[in-house]
């Protein structure tokens, strides 16, 4: 090979690489913007005290526990094993205060 032709594929490899970070950087960018828009929703739903943004709430803390226990398998430290069991302690209060919650409300008449 001659130097003109490693110069031309180090570029294409850099060219590649340039891309390849554009792309995961343009994933990332969405992603952010798809996380803060739920935080956003589930903070007007209970700002405004509805019922769906209590699940709404309770299933994006559930959904960090795959993750949670993923790292704790693969890299166990005592600190990493704490916040999986505070998480789900947390996601299991949630619940049974939106259950005791639906307990408490009155019932609907129901008309014969």
């Amino acid at each position: 090979m001659t130097e003109t032709t490693t110069m031309t594929l180090l570029d294409q490899l850099e060219d590649l690489t340039a891309q390849r970070k554009a792309a995961a950087a343009a994933d990332r960018d969405a992603a952010t913007l798809a996380y803060a828009a739920v935080f956003a929703v589930e903070g007007v739903g209970l700002w405004m005290r509805k019922r769906w943004a209590e699940w709404l709430t309770t299933i994006v803390t559930a959904s960090l526990i795959p993750l949670e226990l993923y790292e704790t398998v693969v890299r166990p430290s005592f600190g990493k094993a704490t916040v999986l069991v505070l998480n789900a302690l947390i996601v299991w209060y949630l619940i049974a205060q939106i259950r005791s919650a639906r307990a408490e409300q009155p019932q609907p008449a129901r008309q014969a």
